[in-house]
């Protein structure tokens, strides 16, 4: 089954820790993962909030950081560390990707978080500099008696589906709850996270780099997390939205 992270928070050092984001990872049992890190304060929590624009969206400003791609750890350490690597296939900071270093050292605390050492640069400052996070694990769950703990993973423009990438490329994941996904075209960055508020599906936010949306510049993400959601019963091994083709890496 897949993992749902979420940050309690960061910590430059010398600084203290602090959180200033509503950062979810949503990771596959393939390892695939779309890690997205929105600016508080989150819009469900702030109806009226200034950002937000006239159809709903909010702008790039509004995101702290946005990345999908492939995870890979070592075994656990006699002392309990492990050491990750997150290669990334699509970032809102960076258009080429090749240079990206993400990686660190875990070990699970005795409150059952997880704590997160290493080095990376700091956007405050453009300094590369050591770093502390704390990460809960949220149980993935079902949404009806009847209904599986969804894990889907769809792609486009990445690896076999490399033939789309004129329309950009994205990685969307559904893990019980929670559902997210991230494009990145030639006009910019594009993201959204849905979760389940115990009724329905409800669109947490939905961040886009433009002013003005373009019809099928976000190669379809809003209309793949719609199947992802409330369209799961119904949804094939291929989802086609305009000109964007996005293929199933795990349906389960």
């Amino acid at each position: 089954m897949g993992d749902i992270s979420l940050r309690k928070s960061i910590r430059w050092l010398p600084a203290e820790a602090s959180e200033p984001t509503s950062t979810l990872v949503l990771t596959s049992s393939g390892n695939r993962f779309v890690d997205i890190r929105f600016l508080l304060p989150l819009p469900t929590d702030q109806p009226n909030d200034p950002r937000k624009r006239p159809d709903g969206t909010y702008p790039s400003s509004s995101l702290d950081w946005a990345f999908a791609g492939i995870s890979t750890s070592t075994p656990a350490s006699p002392q309990g560390q492990k050491h990750s690597v997150w290669t990334h296939l699509i970032d809102s900071r960076h258009v080429d990707t090749s240079n990206v270093r993400d990686e660190g050292d875990m070990v699970t605390l005795p409150d059952g978080t997880t704590f997160e050492t290493g080095a990376m640069v700091n956007p405050a400052t453009g300094l590369k500099t050591d770093y502390e996070e704390i990460w809960e694990t949220v149980e993935p769950k079902r949404l009806g008696d009847d209904e599986p703990i969804y894990e889907l993973v769809y792609q486009t423009g990445l690896g076999a589906d490399e033939a789309s990438a004129k329309q950009g490329k994205g990685m969307a994941i559904r893990v019980g709850q929670f559902a997210q996904g991230i494009v990145r075209t030639g006009h910019g960055v594009w993201c959204e996270r849905r979760a389940w508020d115990g009724e329905g599906w409800v669109t947490v936010f939905r961040v886009r780099e433009e002013e003005e949306e373009r019809e099928g510049e976000d190669a379809g993400l809003g209309e793949v997390l719609e199947c992802l959601t409330t369209g799961v019963n119904k949804l094939q091994g291929v989802i086609r939205t305009g000109d964007a083709v996005w293929s199933a890496l795990s349906r389960g």
